[in-house]
């Protein structure tokens, strides 16, 4: 019996060197190769073969990545952590520009003079980069819903009127900022919760293409850069987001209607 368990190893491990041999020059690095069956004896082995396996061949992977878009990937990897299972739709799949009130495509016609907004911020309070920029529709204090834009640097959150040369309406410290509320749904809402302060309700939108989803950028983006300044940010995913608006306590859920094509805000009957 004992010779026979020896001879069921050998054949394991013979097989296993067998299969794995050449993961190094295949495309994928070995991820469509099949493990094959252990022995009783070797099955936690095999458990902390794979665990290896794995932070090999994302290393392989890890190494080929330009260092330019290692950022972004830090913080796709930020969003997966906060939004992976709880929420169906976060942009993982796609490049992140972040940046999208510069882009002329994004901004027809309005590129140009968000830009010029920018540099005199940037002139005036010497911020290092812009970490999110996007058109946005939100409530205020009243309940009534107007077309705005934020642009997040790494030192404030700043929302804008478009209508007069992205004029900044409000400037919030981003240390103020200690979480964010987004839904499970497809809709773009996102709430930032203050340190003291009153809170800000915004739905992302205008976005190109049509229903491009943001969300999980701006969360993503959000964390990465908390966890570069050693901040912590509370990322919360939920239908029923609770906030404070003009010192009263309201609160946010998402319905969809056929007859309303894009995001808005609207009070109910019971507030």
């Amino acid at each position: 019996m004992a010779f026979y368990k020896r001879q069921k190893v050998r054949a394991y491990l013979r097989e296993l060197l067998r299969r794995f041999q050449a993961v190094r020059t295949l495309p994928d690095f070995g991820k469509s190769v099949e493990w094959p069956e252990p022995p009783a004896v070797l099955a936690r082995f095999q458990e902390a073969s794979q665990r290896l396996f794995r932070r090999w061949r994302a290393r392989q992977i890890v190494k080929n990545i330009p260092p330019s878009a290692m950022g972004q990937l830090r913080a796709k990897v930020a969003a997966m952590e906060a939004l992976g299972g709880l929420r169906r739709d976060w942009g993982c799949q796609r490049s992140w520009a972040q940046d999208y009130l510069s882009s002329p495509s994004e901004n027809p016609g309005q590129a140009l003079v968000f830009a010029r907004r920018v540099q005199s911020l940037k002139d005036k309070v010497h911020f290092s980069s812009v970490l999110f920029s996007c058109h946005v529709r939100k409530i205020n204090r009243f309940g009534k819903s107007r077309d705005r834009a934020i642009l997040v640097t790494d030192q404030h959150l700043y929302k804008l009127d478009p209508r007069q040369q992205y004029r900044v309406m409000r400037a919030l410290p981003l240390s103020s900022v200690t979480g964010l509320s987004v839904t499970s749904c497809g809709a773009q809402l996102v709430v930032f919760h203050t340190r003291g302060q009153e809170e800000l309700a915004v739905c992302l939108h205008r976005t190109q293409p049509p229903g491009d989803n943001r969300v999980g950028e701006l969360v993503g983006v959000l964390l990465e850069h908390c966890r570069a300044t050693k901040r912590e940010l509370q990322v919360r995913v939920s239908d029923r987001v609770q906030l404070s608006l003009g010192r009263r306590r309201r609160l946010l859920t998402v319905e969809t209607r056929l007859d309303v094509p894009t995001p808005d805000f609207g009070k109910s009957r019971d507030g």
